[in-house]
Protein backbone atom coordinates (compact mmCIF):
# COMPACT_ATOMS: atom_id res chain seq x y z
CA UNK A 1 0.00 0.00 0.00
CA UNK A 2 2.65 2.46 0.74
CA UNK A 3 4.40 1.90 -2.55
CA UNK A 4 0.73 2.52 -4.13
CA UNK A 5 0.56 5.69 -2.53
CA UNK A 6 4.36 6.74 -3.32
CA UNK A 7 3.41 6.53 -6.55
CA UNK A 8 -0.05 7.99 -6.84
CA UNK A 9 1.50 11.50 -5.15
CA UNK A 10 4.53 11.26 -7.78
CA UNK A 11 1.87 11.05 -10.27
CA UNK A 12 -0.60 13.85 -9.29
CA UNK A 13 2.71 16.03 -8.60
CA UNK A 14 3.99 15.43 -12.08
CA UNK A 15 0.68 16.40 -13.15
CA UNK A 16 0.90 19.53 -11.89
CA UNK A 17 4.60 20.05 -13.08
CA UNK A 18 3.14 19.56 -16.55
CA UNK A 19 0.04 22.13 -16.11
CA UNK A 20 2.47 24.82 -14.97
CA UNK A 21 4.72 24.72 -17.81
CA UNK A 22 2.23 24.97 -20.19
CA UNK A 23 2.79 28.02 -22.41
CA UNK A 24 0.35 30.63 -21.75
CA UNK A 25 -2.38 31.99 -23.95
CA UNK A 26 -0.56 34.39 -26.38
CA UNK A 27 -2.22 37.71 -26.79
CA UNK A 28 -3.34 38.67 -30.25
CA UNK A 29 -1.00 41.61 -31.67
CA UNK A 30 -1.97 43.20 -34.64
CA UNK A 31 0.07 43.11 -37.83
CA UNK A 32 2.09 46.45 -37.54
CA UNK A 33 3.58 48.41 -40.22
CA UNK A 34 5.33 50.46 -37.65
CA UNK A 35 5.95 50.60 -33.91
CA UNK A 36 7.44 53.39 -31.35
CA UNK A 37 6.32 52.75 -27.79
CA UNK A 38 2.62 52.32 -27.31
CA UNK A 39 2.04 53.53 -31.11
CA UNK A 40 1.08 51.49 -33.61
CA UNK A 41 0.94 51.73 -37.14
CA UNK A 42 -1.05 48.30 -38.25
CA UNK A 43 -1.22 46.82 -41.80
CA UNK A 44 -4.83 48.12 -42.24
CA UNK A 45 -4.00 51.98 -40.72
CA UNK A 46 -1.02 51.82 -43.47
CA UNK A 47 -2.64 50.45 -46.59
CA UNK A 48 -5.79 52.86 -45.40
CA UNK A 49 -3.16 55.84 -45.67
CA UNK A 50 -1.77 54.14 -48.69
CA UNK A 51 -4.76 54.29 -50.73
CA UNK A 52 -5.26 57.89 -49.64
CA UNK A 53 -1.73 58.67 -50.96
CA UNK A 54 -2.15 57.31 -54.66
CA UNK A 55 -5.14 59.44 -54.75
CA UNK A 56 -3.26 61.84 -55.84
CA UNK A 57 -1.37 59.90 -58.70
CA UNK A 58 -2.49 58.19 -62.14
CA UNK A 59 -4.54 55.01 -61.02
CA UNK A 60 -2.50 52.75 -63.14
CA UNK A 61 0.84 54.01 -61.13
CA UNK A 62 1.36 50.41 -60.23
CA UNK A 63 2.32 49.99 -64.03
CA UNK A 64 5.15 51.64 -63.13
CA UNK A 65 6.83 50.11 -59.56
CA UNK A 66 9.74 52.15 -59.42
CA UNK A 67 7.20 55.00 -59.14
CA UNK A 68 4.61 53.41 -56.94
CA UNK A 69 7.38 51.51 -54.47
CA UNK A 70 8.80 55.19 -53.62
CA UNK A 71 5.52 55.97 -52.49
CA UNK A 72 5.32 53.37 -50.40
CA UNK A 73 8.77 53.90 -48.61
CA UNK A 74 8.01 57.79 -48.92
CA UNK A 75 4.75 56.85 -46.64
CA UNK A 76 7.14 54.79 -44.62
CA UNK A 77 9.36 57.58 -43.88
CA UNK A 78 6.26 60.03 -43.31
CA UNK A 79 4.58 57.57 -40.70
CA UNK A 80 7.54 56.85 -38.91
CA UNK A 81 8.15 60.27 -37.84
CA UNK A 82 4.39 60.82 -37.15
CA UNK A 83 4.63 57.36 -34.75
CA UNK A 84 7.82 58.68 -33.18
CA UNK A 85 6.07 61.95 -32.06
CA UNK A 86 2.90 60.44 -31.11
CA UNK A 87 5.13 57.94 -28.85
CA UNK A 88 6.77 60.72 -27.30
CA UNK A 89 3.70 62.36 -26.48
CA UNK A 90 2.78 59.50 -25.10
CA UNK A 91 5.63 60.14 -23.18
CA UNK A 92 5.01 63.59 -21.80
CA UNK A 93 1.32 62.97 -21.45
CA UNK A 94 0.31 65.12 -24.06
CA UNK A 95 -3.38 64.50 -25.13
CA UNK A 96 -6.37 66.44 -27.16
CA UNK A 97 -9.24 66.70 -25.17
CA UNK A 98 -12.78 65.85 -26.40
CA UNK A 99 -13.76 69.75 -26.33
CA UNK A 100 -10.76 71.12 -28.56
CA UNK A 101 -11.01 68.12 -30.84
CA UNK A 102 -14.96 69.26 -31.04
CA UNK A 103 -14.09 73.13 -32.03
CA UNK A 104 -11.11 71.65 -34.47
CA UNK A 105 -13.76 69.75 -36.18
CA UNK A 106 -16.44 73.05 -35.74
CA UNK A 107 -13.45 75.35 -36.99
CA UNK A 108 -12.74 73.09 -40.07
CA UNK A 109 -16.45 72.27 -41.14
CA UNK A 110 -17.09 76.04 -41.00
CA UNK A 111 -15.15 76.66 -44.65
CA UNK A 112 -17.15 74.43 -46.43
CA UNK A 113 -21.07 75.55 -46.87
CA UNK A 114 -23.71 73.66 -46.18
CA UNK A 115 -23.27 69.88 -47.06
CA UNK A 116 -19.71 70.61 -49.11
CA UNK A 117 -17.55 68.96 -45.76
CA UNK A 118 -19.29 65.77 -46.53
CA UNK A 119 -19.06 65.74 -50.42
CA UNK A 120 -15.35 66.49 -50.19
CA UNK A 121 -14.96 63.53 -47.87
CA UNK A 122 -16.75 61.49 -50.27
CA UNK A 123 -14.81 62.84 -53.37
CA UNK A 124 -11.81 61.89 -51.54
CA UNK A 125 -12.62 58.23 -50.42
CA UNK A 126 -11.95 59.30 -47.00
CA UNK A 127 -14.52 58.60 -44.17
CA UNK A 128 -15.67 61.07 -41.44
CA UNK A 129 -13.82 58.75 -38.47
CA UNK A 130 -10.62 58.46 -40.85
CA UNK A 131 -10.78 62.06 -41.63
CA UNK A 132 -11.42 62.93 -37.40
CA UNK A 133 -8.45 60.35 -36.19
CA UNK A 134 -6.00 62.27 -38.72
CA UNK A 135 -7.29 65.28 -37.70
CA UNK A 136 -6.67 64.28 -33.76
CA UNK A 137 -3.33 62.89 -34.39
CA UNK A 138 -2.12 66.03 -36.48
CA UNK A 139 -3.45 68.20 -33.68
CA UNK A 140 -1.78 66.12 -30.91
CA UNK A 141 1.67 66.50 -33.17
CA UNK A 142 0.97 70.05 -33.22
CA UNK A 143 0.52 70.52 -29.60
CA UNK A 144 3.43 68.40 -28.66
CA UNK A 145 5.94 70.66 -30.88
CA UNK A 146 5.08 73.68 -29.62
CA UNK A 147 5.48 72.76 -25.88
CA UNK A 148 8.70 70.65 -26.49
CA UNK A 149 10.24 72.55 -29.37
CA UNK A 150 8.77 76.06 -30.01
CA UNK A 151 7.88 77.15 -26.39
CA UNK A 152 12.26 76.37 -25.46
CA UNK A 153 13.49 77.60 -28.14
CA UNK A 154 16.10 80.85 -26.95
CA UNK A 155 16.02 83.89 -28.31
CA UNK A 156 18.89 86.14 -27.78
CA UNK A 157 18.66 90.07 -28.57
CA UNK A 158 21.50 89.24 -31.81
CA UNK A 159 18.11 87.11 -33.04
CA UNK A 160 15.71 89.84 -32.72
CA UNK A 161 18.13 92.68 -33.79
CA UNK A 162 18.65 89.73 -36.97
CA UNK A 163 14.54 89.15 -36.84
CA UNK A 164 14.11 93.14 -37.45
CA UNK A 165 16.13 94.26 -40.25
CA UNK A 166 15.06 90.86 -42.09
CA UNK A 167 11.27 92.19 -41.64
CA UNK A 168 11.42 95.33 -41.36
CA UNK A 169 10.16 97.93 -44.19
CA UNK A 170 13.02 99.75 -45.91
CA UNK A 171 16.35 99.54 -44.86
CA UNK A 172 18.18 98.73 -41.43
CA UNK A 173 16.62 101.18 -38.78
CA UNK A 174 14.92 99.10 -35.66
CA UNK A 175 12.85 102.47 -35.37
CA UNK A 176 10.87 101.78 -38.55
CA UNK A 177 7.39 99.92 -38.62
CA UNK A 178 7.36 96.50 -39.43
CA UNK A 179 4.19 93.93 -40.32
CA UNK A 180 3.93 92.85 -36.54
CA UNK A 181 1.42 94.16 -34.46
CA UNK A 182 3.38 94.25 -30.98
CA UNK A 183 6.05 92.50 -29.30
CA UNK A 184 4.44 89.46 -28.32
CA UNK A 185 3.18 88.74 -32.23
CA UNK A 186 7.04 89.18 -33.37
CA UNK A 187 8.74 87.10 -30.54
CA UNK A 188 6.22 84.18 -31.36
CA UNK A 189 7.15 84.23 -35.35
CA UNK A 190 10.82 84.30 -34.42
CA UNK A 191 10.27 81.14 -32.24
CA UNK A 192 8.35 79.42 -35.09
CA UNK A 193 11.08 80.53 -37.70
CA UNK A 194 13.96 79.29 -35.13
CA UNK A 195 12.30 76.02 -34.44
CA UNK A 196 11.60 75.02 -38.11
CA UNK A 197 15.48 74.78 -38.17
CA UNK A 198 16.14 73.38 -35.66
CA UNK A 199 13.28 70.85 -36.12
CA UNK A 200 15.33 67.92 -37.99
CA UNK A 201 18.00 67.92 -35.35
CA UNK A 202 15.16 67.91 -32.67
CA UNK A 203 14.25 64.94 -34.70
CA UNK A 204 17.58 62.93 -34.40
CA UNK A 205 17.56 63.36 -30.89
CA UNK A 206 14.13 62.02 -29.95
CA UNK A 207 15.66 58.92 -31.90
CA UNK A 208 18.10 58.42 -29.67
CA UNK A 209 15.63 57.98 -26.81
CA UNK A 210 12.87 56.28 -28.44
CA UNK A 211 13.07 53.44 -31.10
CA UNK A 212 10.90 53.09 -34.16
CA UNK A 213 10.42 50.07 -34.95
CA UNK A 214 9.76 49.36 -39.14
CA UNK A 215 8.95 46.25 -39.89
CA UNK A 216 10.39 44.99 -43.09
CA UNK A 217 9.03 41.91 -44.00
CA UNK A 218 5.79 43.24 -44.24
CA UNK A 219 6.31 46.38 -46.19
CA UNK A 220 8.72 44.05 -48.45
CA UNK A 221 5.50 42.19 -49.61
CA UNK A 222 3.31 45.81 -50.48
CA UNK A 223 6.17 46.60 -52.99
CA UNK A 224 6.19 45.58 -56.48
CA UNK A 225 9.14 43.76 -58.06
CA UNK A 226 10.66 42.26 -54.50
CA UNK A 227 13.95 40.85 -56.55
CA UNK A 228 15.12 44.49 -56.15
CA UNK A 229 15.38 44.01 -52.56
CA UNK A 230 14.20 47.30 -51.60
CA UNK A 231 15.11 48.12 -47.93
CA UNK A 232 12.89 51.28 -46.58
CA UNK A 233 14.97 53.29 -44.14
Amino acid sequence: MPGHWVKWVLFFLTGLLVMGCEPAPKTAVPEYIIRAGPVLVTRTQFLEELDLKLSAYPYDIKNTPDQYNEVVVDLVATLSEETLLLAFAAQKGISLTRQELDAAIQDAKASYPGDSFEQMLLENAVSPVVWEQKLQKSLQIEKLVQQELVDKVEITADDVKAFFEKHTVGASALSEKTEFADETELVAQLRREKSEMLYQKWIQSLKQDIFVDINKPQIARLLIGNEKKRNPQ
